[in-house]
């Protein structure tokens, strides 16, 4: 009879790993609603942004809008036609752009898309454009991030001059500042996290099951070793 017992404890073995799994889930990284999951069309029309433009045939380009200005000499696609940069301060967007970067950091108020497009509309990437942004003030710890559709991020180089920044675009659809969020007072001194996200109730249940079921399983295979 150790054959079925074997098999029993197997099985048992199975179900608690797969209990485990069940119960650590997902996770935590994950963001719901990128702009990326839906063309920039639609989010520009359903929001009503603004397109800022330059005509780069010449192999230059320059814009100025409200708190930014953007220049690129050089590098530019053959087939671009204009440089486009829109500010977008949507909250929803802010939030996923600063989701994106990692939790310790929280939107600096706007942040940018910037792409060239071909003449029949077709975007292409942008990178080399030189942007130079307005923070606003008490940005404290800064950095600016570079995020793609697919919610991919970079960390860019950048020079704080007064209440201005200073970066290069590479490649990315959306660029931006980001600000260091403070310590709240029930997280200031609580211990680093452990990457753990799972619910601790639910693991201690999931364990508590797995072991009255292999402890079952061993004392029937004793009473059965026993006859």
């Amino acid at each position: 009879m150790k054959r079925p017992t074997s098999i029993l404890l197997a099985l048992a073995l199975v179900l608690c790993l797969g209990a485990a799994a069940f119960a650590s889930g997902p996770g935590s990284s994950g963001i719901d609603g990128l702009p990326g999951e839906q063309s920039l069309d639609v989010l520009l029309n359903a929001r009503g942004l603004t397109r800022y433009m330059d005509d780069v045939t010449d192999g230059s380009g320059d814009i100025e809008g409200p708190g930014f200005e953007a220049h690129v000499s050089g590098g530019i696609p053959a087939d671009a036609v204009r440089l486009v940069v829109v500010p977008i301060t949507d909250p929803d967007a802010l939030a996923w752009f600063a989701g994106c970067a990692g939790g310790s950091w929280t939107s600096g108020g706007v942040m940018y898309a910037v792409f060239y497009e071909m003449a029949d509309g077709t975007r292409l990437a942008a990178s080399g454009v030189h942007m130079t942004v307005q923070i606003p003030a008490g940005s404290g710890d800064l950095n600016i991030f570079s995020v793609s559709q697919s919610g991919g991020t970079a960390s860019l180089d950048f020079t704080a001059v007064g209440s201005t920044v200073s970066f290069v675009t590479d490649g990315r659809l959306y660029y931006g500042p980001v600000r260091r969020q403070a310590a709240s007072p029930e997280t200031a001194g609580a211990a680093p996290p452990t990457g753990d996200g799972g619910t601790p109730g639910l693991w201690l249940g999931v364990m508590v099951l797995c072991a009255a079921s292999l402890a079952g399983l061993a004392a029937t295979a004793r009473r059965r070793r026993a006859r």
